[in-house]
């Protein structure tokens, strides 16, 4: 006959606490891997969340629009290219009206020149400036001095106006078969907005 032995209740009391302490450590564990797992990827956790969607919102652009007598390209009409002689100079009659039909301010610059003709003796000749006019009529620059070759700064409020003296003048050292030759010469105005 095998002798049987039982665990006092005490005992097995005693080590139901013990289980339960194991218990809450695994618990603890699994709960700290969730809060790391939860961390890693960004996720936010909250009792309370709420969106409203905003209003549409209108955006409006401001436009830029530079013209020359009313005209994105103009050709003058009255310049008296008879009258160019070696060391010379001929004007327009009247200034230039240049207008910012836009709704921003702009700053004006003076790009470039170009000048074209089957003749280069004339192409190289040739110069041409502009320069803001002082006066209702445009004068030509004394013979002894040199032309502007740029714009002082100059900027046009949006429905203002500014006027410049374009003039072209023949080098005095022009060779004789310039005589008759022909040529366009064509002046680039450039408008940029003025952020303010």
């Amino acid at each position: 006959m095998t002798a049987t032995t039982y665990t006092p209740i005490a005992a097995r009391l005693r080590q139901i606490p013990r289980a339960i302490r194991r218990l809450a450590v695994a618990t603890a564990l699994v709960m700290l891997v969730v809060v790391i797992a939860a961390m890693g990827t960004g996720a936010s956790y909250a009792f309370w969340n709420g969106s409203v969607p905003s209003g549409a919102t209108t955006v409006s652009t401001g436009s830029i629009d530079l013209r020359v007598n009313g005209q994105e390209t103009y050709m003058v009409p009255d310049l008296m290219t008879t009258a160019l002689l070696p060391g010379r100079s001929v004007t327009a009659s009247e200034p230039l009206v240049l207008s910012n039909t836009g709704s921003v301010p702009l700053a004006i610059t003076w790009t470039g020149t170009s000048i074209t003709s089957a003749s280069s003796s004339l192409q190289s000749s040739l110069m041409a400036s502009v320069r803001p006019a002082t006066a209702s009529t445009c004068s030509v620059t004394a013979q002894s001095s040199p032309l502007a070759t740029t714009l002082p700064a100059m900027t046009i409020q949006p429905g203002a106006t500014a006027r410049l003296c374009l003039e072209v003048r023949m080098s005095s050292s022009a060779p004789a078969d310039v005589q008759g030759q022909q040529g366009s010469i064509a002046i680039s105005l450039e408008g940029t907005q003025v952020r303010s």
